[in-house]
């Protein structure tokens, strides 16, 4: 399903209402998550992961022992080998935006929670509902879908400014 005007405009309403973010970071907040939305429902995977904030994806290379770009594009091909050559069919992958909790961490940090929910049962994958956090890194927002308590440890580890709205967040496994 894609992001419709009707579910954007309560979404637009509540980030003008909060003094976290500036003006601009509030329309680029919904058009990131839109573009998100978009992409997985296409089927683009892969390029989802142009959503992973610099600093995970570093921290992450580094425990893979490569580079940030060495990480990305292993993880391009693994993504891309599992959904080669299969349909798509049933595939749901939404993010609704009229139920999301926005916020500043102490040190300055914009950030939203917002639920995600997606099925691919073509691929074999069921439905899921998951966390996503967005934050803000190098003045642009960054996407990260919360599936196991080990995105959040590693996710606490990379941003430790987060640690109150990670603490006590329910994941799927």
């Amino acid at each position: 399903m894609t992001t419709t005007p009707w579910r954007i405009a309560p979404a637009l309403l509540a980030l003008l209402a909060t003094k976290a973010l500036a003006e601009p970071t509030q329309a680029d907040l919904v058009d990131r998550v839109g573009a998100y939305e978009a992409l997985m429902l296409d089927g683009q995977v892969a390029a989802s992961l142009d959503y992973m904030p610099p600093s995970l994806l570093a921290t992450v290379a580094e425990q893979a022992g490569t580079d940030p770009e060495g990480m990305r594009k292993m993880m391009r091909e693994q993504v891309q080998a599992s959904i080669d050559g299969k349909p798509l069919w049933g595939a749901k992958f939404e993010v609704p935006l009229d139920d999301l909790t926005i916020g500043e961490t102490d040190s300055g940090r914009a950030y939203a929670v917002l639920a995600s929910y997606s099925a691919f049962p073509s691929l074999g994958i069921p439905e899921v509902s998951a966390p996503l956090v967005a934050l803000v890194e190098d003045e642009a927002w960054y996407l990260v879908r919360v599936e196991s308590p080990m995105h959040l440890q590693v996710l606490a580890q990379v941003y430790p400014d987060l640690g109150k709205v990670l603490t006590g967040m329910e994941t799927p496994q």
